[in-house]
């Protein structure tokens, strides 16, 4: 069987909280939340959000779920790239703003994603504004 991979990439406000839980009731399928997230916030130093305002959570202990090591970009693209072959559809939502930094956009870019699907949710920002 062939795993369908699909990255859903949006911004805030856009619904994709909504998408996300319609699609995660899908027989046969894992949905991963913002895993980009998770190193951002809580993963080594240098990979940290560099606006300083997430840069101490992993030194406060307050984490989603408790992590057994240190998350980086390197071994979230390792779990990504899994052999999924009892699964029908990996779908990812995140947003690409974490890709700005070139060294970063590496993960994505690699050979490795061009099975991937990227999809991308656009809202009118009149109504996201307002959401």
């Amino acid at each position: 069987m062939s795993t369908k991979r699909i990255f859903l990439w949006c911004v805030p406000r856009s619904l994709s909280s909504a998408f996300y839980r319609s699609i995660s009731t899908l027989k046969n399928s894992k949905c991963l939340f913002e895993p980009f997230a998770i190193v951002r916030t809580f993963g080594r130093k240098e990979d940290r959000d560099t606006n300083g305002l997430w840069g101490s959570a992993f030194e406060t202990g307050f984490l989603p779920t408790p992590l057994t090591t240190i998350p980086t970009y390197d071994s979230l693209k390792e779990s990504l790239l899994q052999d999924r072959s009892d699964l029908d559809l990996l779908f990812i939502k995140d947003f690409p703003y974490y890709f700005v930094d070139p060294i970063r956009s590496e993960v994505l870019t690699s050979p490795e994603f061009n099975d991937f699907q990227h999809t991308f949710l656009i809202r009118d920002p009149k109504r996201a504004v307002y959401s």
